[in-house]
């Protein structure tokens, strides 16, 4: 593998292409995640939420191919699913900022934040209680405080949420 993708710490980021609603919205053409190597060749496990991808999580494992005109590595598939999700939130109400942090905090839910944007990328753990934070989500939601995405959901979670197998 070529030096300049990797970190320090081993990590490595994979461009994963941004469908055209995305661009429209944001005007990225891509979004980085970083991973760590597998024993596999090609293949990676996701290790942060992504803000605006849809369908992969943290641990997630992936297949890349390298791309040298554009000097990264690119996403070109989804090998095995992890038990974890992944929720975009969109902050619409900053007075609840606080709330928001509380509720992620207790749930156990790690997140990145892109303060310009109001935007939450959420790592939901495999053991976390969808159901309740989907509820208190829901009840931010209505009251106009924020919006989310469920970018990742994985059967369990929506098991436990009482949704159907159509989501993320």
């Amino acid at each position: 593998m070529a030096d300049w993708d990797r970190d320090p710490l081993g990590l490595t980021k994979v461009a994963f292409d941004l469908p055209e609603d995305v661009v429209a919205r944001t005007m990225m053409f891509t979004e980085q995640l970083w991973t760590e190597y597998t024993d596999t060749q090609y293949q990676l496990c996701v290790r942060n939420a992504p803000f605006f991808v849809r369908g992969i999580a943290i641990d997630d494992v992936i297949r890349f191919r390298i791309d040298h005109e554009r000097r990264e590595f690119v996403y070109e598939e989804l090998i095995s699913e992890s038990e974890n999700s992944a929720i975009q939130i969109t902050v619409l109400d900053r007075s609840c900022v606080t709330e928001a942090r509380e509720l992620l905090v207790n749930a156990r839910c790690p997140w990145d934040t892109n303060p310009e944007d109001g935007l939450w990328a959420v790592h939901v753990p495999a053991q976390t209680d969808y159901a309740a934070l989907r509820a208190e989500l829901l009840r931010l939601k209505e009251a106009g405080s924020l919006d989310f995405v469920e970018a990742a959901l994985r059967p369990g979670h929506r098991e436990s949420a009482g949704l159907s197998k159509e989501r993320g």
